[in-house]
């Protein structure tokens, strides 16, 4: 037991940084690092399929499911996030014309990166064939001073995680 407790006050005196919630950037094209108000990491749930043998279950690991991504936008009137989210689910769906886009014009690689107190990336995620899934330009309030946002859900096939 007194070795445990060796062990654990020598961890102590590590002097380790924590990433930390507000040293980030995302890469996504024609939208403005200085535009991102929050982000989420990529969430993975991998699905359990169950195979009967006698008296027990056996569990196997079965598909990934990655869910979307919420990040929000500030809304500046220039350049105007809108109007460049206006243009992006454009190539997804056009309104004015009924149409759809080919997943090769609209899906793209998107990335988030969790810098060190220097700026170097310590952390990045790469959102492979990502696309705006859902966007929401949100309520408006004569009560409030803040600014307008916009708030996305991505989607994305799959993610690479490069340290």
């Amino acid at each position: 037991m007194a070795r445990e407790q060796l062990d654990i006050q020598g961890m102590l005196g590590i002097k380790a940084e924590p990433k930390r919630k507000y040293r980030w950037i995302m890469n996504i094209d024609r939208i403005d690092i200085f535009m991102f108000l929050t982000a989420a990491r990529p969430q993975v749930t991998i699905s359990e399929t169950v195979v009967p043998y006698m008296n027990i279950k056996r569990k196997y690991a079965g598909k990934p499911e990655w869910a979307t991504l919420p990040i929000t936008l500030i809304d500046y009137i220039s350049p105007s996030a809108t109007q460049r989210i206006w243009e992006k689910m454009r190539m997804i769906y056009d309104p004015a014309t009924g149409l759809m886009g080919y997943p090769e014009i609209y899906q793209e690689d998107m990335t988030l990166k969790m810098l060190s107190p220097v700026g170097e990336v310590v952390e990045k995620w790469i959102l492979k064939d990502a696309w705006f899934s859902d966007v929401n330009w949100n309520e408006l309030d004569y009560n409030t001073e803040e600014p307008a946002n916009i708030a996305i859900s991505i989607s994305y096939n799959w993610a690479i995680n490069e340290f």
